[in-house]
């Protein structure tokens, strides 16, 4: 590549000063203009990239002149192990102030692990972690510490608290200075269920979250997409079952996981869109799902292709619509998060809007899923125990995303030239048998312990409560005994 562009520039230059000893009309713009197209009609090839070499060669410079030398990559994972833990534990201590700014986690990154990340990589973590960008106040503000969002969480913690048992396991050392190790299992028949999307694109050779070891091997490509190389989208669905071994096809491949190009046209093709749809959710339930789950239940997250209205409630009213949320409110366990907090919020709906529009109580049933969806009725006929949505902004809680993580990882490592089947294939063939039960065991791990801190936490905020109470009836009772004096 250099010597040709070395050839270009010095045929670039001969035919250039070829016109100008041979003609004083050709100067300027017109000898640049008329250069240009001899050295294209000889060459066959386009004639800016020779006149900048020729540029660089008349001045004594290389062709190709060298890249300006940048800020070495920041290999976050070898400097500080732990890097996204510790982002999870800064924000976790500022749940009082509920918001974190990226400065000063920058800043105290730098000043407690002496590692330098760019704002970049803190952004998207943030929003992979839930956060958002408020530019009202300035402040990044967590979703995760919304009311609404910690008591739907506590009621999943405490159902699957409940469901799930853990087992005290018996260390090589008798236990001896080291703290109770514990295995974790539903005790009920539970599916999880969830689709990503895949890039089939080129990669960065280098990127701050990319750290590369001695072998070459990149430990983590979640950033390292190229602008103009994101490829085809690959849609794809599974979902993994805790009570049985996981279907297999008989070249061993997931049975549960579908997966399809966003170009895929015809009636050939099962599945076919270019993003995932309510339609494609319904049929892979009633494929893949239901009919393993009776008795059971069934979790998925808060995606809107879980949350299709079935027909009958697309064409309700504001009266039936108002009707549907008082039943189902009342219908709730009292101290629950339906319970109480939801007939708080549609109160509050109908204080500030006298008469709620249709549209207006559909957004209220959707964010604090009242409705009855598509996926529900379906579970209904399948004797599906139930169907549970998880809290938002809390992917602890769903053990296919470390699923997830570990598939992208491999399918990113194969060939970009090889079909994606084939580097699908390729990725599954290399996840460790056994795996989908360690996400069951992790997912449950952080589960317990998140129920055990909230449960302090709670315990805690009722004592003051009473505390608050029993001063309240006793200065009550102090000055009603001050007034029969």
């Amino acid at each position: 590549m250099l010597e040709q562009k070395e050839v270009h520039a010095k045929v670039f230059s001969g035919c250039k000063n070829l016109i100008a000893s041979n003609s004083k009309v050709y100067v300027g713009k017109k000898l640049l203009r008329t250069t240009a197209e001899l050295f294209e009609f000889l060459t066959g090839s386009a004639a800016s990239p020779a006149r900048a070499a020729a540029k660089n060669l008349s001045a004594n410079q290389l062709i190709i002149p060298p890249k300006k030398k940048g800020p070495a990559p920041a290999a976050v994972d070898e400097k500080f192990e732990g890097f996204y833990d510790w982002v999870v534990a800064k924000i976790e201590e500022a749940k009082k102030g509920g918001w974190i700014t990226l400065g000063s986690l920058k800043r105290d990154l730098a000043l407690e692990r002496a590692v330098t990340v760019s704002k970049r990589v803190l952004r998207r973590t943030l929003r992979k972690l839930g956060f958002r960008y408020v530019k009202r106040v300035g402040q990044w503000i967590s979703r995760r510490n919304e009311e609404r969002i910690q008591r739907r969480l506590w009621d999943f913690l405490e159902w699957a608290v409940a469901n799930s048992s853990r087992a005290e396991v018996a260390a090589a050392d008798g236990g001896r200075g080291k703290p109770k190790a514990y295995r974790y299992v539903w005790d009920i028949p539970t599916a999880f269920q969830d689709e990503t999307a895949i890039n089939d694109g080129e990669f960065r050779k280098f990127s701050i979250c990319a750290p590369v070891k001695k072998g070459g091997t990149k430990l983590d490509r979640a950033y390292d997409r190229l602008g103009k190389g994101d490829g085809t989208r690959v849609n794809v669905l599974h979902c993994i079952f805790s009570h049985i071994p996981q279907p297999a096809r008989a070249d061993g491949a997931p049975e549960c996981l579908e997966a399809w190009k966003s170009t895929w046209i015809g009636k050939k093709h099962k599945y076919v869109g270019r993003t995932v749809e309510a339609k494609h959710i319904e049929q892979y339930f009633l494929e893949h799902v239901f009919h393993r789950m009776a008795g059971g239940a069934v979790c998925l997250d808060n995606a809107s292709t879980h949350t299709a209205y079935t027909e009958e409630m697309r064409d309700m009213e504001e009266g039936e619509l108002d009707e549907l949320i008082a039943t189902k409110t009342q219908n709730q366990k009292k101290g629950s998060y339906r319970g109480d907090f939801v007939s708080k919020e549609y109160v509050k709906l109908k204080t500030e809007h006298l008469f709620p529009t249709a549209s207006q109580l559909r957004g209220f049933i959707r964010k604090h899923h009242l409705m009855d969806t598509k996926l529900y009725a379906d579970a209904v006929l399948y004797n599906v125990a139930r169907l549970i949505y998880l809290p938002q902004y809390h992917p602890e809680c769903n053990p296919i995303e470390r699923y997830w993580a570990l598939l992208k990882r491999y399918y990113y490592d194969s060939s970009p030239t090889l079909p994606h089947k084939s580097r699908m294939a390729q990725a599954l063939a290399r996840i460790p048998e056994g795996y989908v039960d360690k996400c069951f065991h992790k997912s449950l791990a952080w589960i317990w312990a998140k129920h055990a801190e909230m449960k302090i936490s709670r315990v805690s905020v009722g004592e003051q409560e009473a505390v608050v109470a029993d001063e309240d009836m006793m200065s009550d009772s102090e000055s009603e005994s001050e007034g029969d004096d």
